[in-house]
């Protein structure tokens, strides 16, 4: 598998691994979500718009007036997080995901456990059932996976799948759902720095 770890100066986020699926555009997607110690877990919940995880015990969102794409702003908590490059993922970059890679919907007795992404050069992502966090914590949605794209009408939008198919929607940006960073690869942003 082509991949390169991302030098952040963040400890945490030197674990996480970009992964080229052989897309158009270059792009890579993350190995893991936003927060995550692996490839398997949820990571943190995000509100769309802050660059901190969700807290549950709070039900204070401010976020009225944002730019209709927040991707590398300062509205961007992948961007926030892990640096320059890196981004919550556009519409056209999840559009491009879901034509150019194969999607494995994963269950075990009964269970959604998330999603497989193939690319055409054999490298692949799991995305995993998370469910959304509301205030207080309350969790719903559970056999589905949720996660942020960078794009906003009214409301925030996202994108996901359940145990049948994917979809796109439409979420109040209040809500805690995950994100999977997506780096350029130098199309407009930094270069993947290699650790070795």
């Amino acid at each position: 598998m082509e991949t390169g770890n991302i030098q952040t100066g963040n400890t945490a986020s030197n674990r996480l691994v970009a992964v080229d699926l052989g897309l158009p555009s270059g792009t890579l997607w993350a190995d893991r979500n936003l927060g995550a110690d692996i490839p398997e877990a949820c990571g943190d919940y995000f509100r769309f718009g802050e660059v901190v995880p969700f807290v549950q015990e709070s039900d204070d969102y401010h976020l009225d007036k944002l730019p209709k794409d927040i991707a590398g702003t300062e509205y961007d908590a992948a961007t926030t997080i892990l640096g320059e490059g890196w981004a919550i993922p556009t519409k056209g970059k999840i559009k491009e995901l879901r034509r150019y890679c194969k999607m494995e919907l994963l269950v075990n007795n009964n269970i959604f456990k998330g999603a497989r992404f193939t690319g055409r050069n054999g490298n692949s992502i799991f995305l995993p059932s998370t469910g959304l966090k509301h205030d207080f914590g309350e969790m719903s949605h559970m056999g589905y996976g949720e996660y942020w794209m960078s794009n906003q009408d009214i409301i925030g939008q996202g994108f996901g799948f359940n145990f049948k198919e994917f979809h796109f929607g439409y979420f109040y940006r209040y809500t805690g759902m995950q994100i999977r960073p997506v780096h350029a690869n130098g199309n407009g942003y930094a270069r993947i720095t290699r650790i070795e």
